[in-house]
């Protein structure tokens, strides 16, 4: 029973490769751990980035629906689209609060 020297092996041990790795998250973990704090405090934001265009355009539509007696037309249409707007404001946000890689 032989046993092949370390060099000779097929597959080489991937434990010093995988430590250093985990090194490197740690140290970049350490880093951007601050951004993290700023980061949580801004996505407290966006739900107000969504919810008050979204009553803002539902005021407006409850306004006009009451000045033409449409219903609720105006209500529904400004209310989807003030959300929308939100949405996509609050996506601009994260996007460019996003870690790069």
């Amino acid at each position: 029973m032989s046993v092949e020297p370390p060099s000779k092996r097929a597959h080489p041990d991937p434990l010093p490769e995988s430590a250093s790795r985990l090194a490197e998250r740690r140290a970049r973990h350490r880093q951007d751990q601050h951004s993290l704090i700023a980061t949580a405090v801004t996505m407290v934001g966006l739900g107000w980035l969504v919810v008050i265009p979204t009553l803002a355009g539902m005021y407006v539509g409850r306004w006009l629906d009451g000045k033409t007696s449409h219903g609720v037309t105006f209500s529904a249409g400004l209310g989807l689209l003030g959300l929308s707007v939100g949405c996509v404001m609050a996506w601009q946000k994260v996007s460019t609060h996003r870690p790069k890689q």
